[in-house]
């Protein structure tokens, strides 16, 4: 059992990219509260999504479009 230990919430901030076959997801930022955590203390590796793993066999994505706070899907049948 872990003493003295304190929980805490942060909000992790991410770049996203298309390159086909890959969604990848570049951190950008980490905040606590109103505090920004420095990358040299906090930082993730890029994280890569390859999107047709989750779809039918049938289905594959065509393109991917970043619109405001929404991401936009096109699909193509094989």
């Amino acid at each position: 059992m872990v003493q003295d230990s304190w929980m805490a919430g942060a909000t992790l901030q991410f770049d996203l990219r298309w390159e086909e076959p890959y969604l990848t997801a570049v951190h950008t930022g980490t905040r606590v509260k109103q505090v920004s955590i420095p990358l040299e203390w906090f930082h993730l590796e890029p994280l890569q999504l390859q999107l047709n793993d989750y779809l039918p066999r049938r289905l594959t994505v065509r393109d991917v479009t970043f619109q405001d706070s929404s991401v936009k899907l096109g699909f193509k049948l094989r």
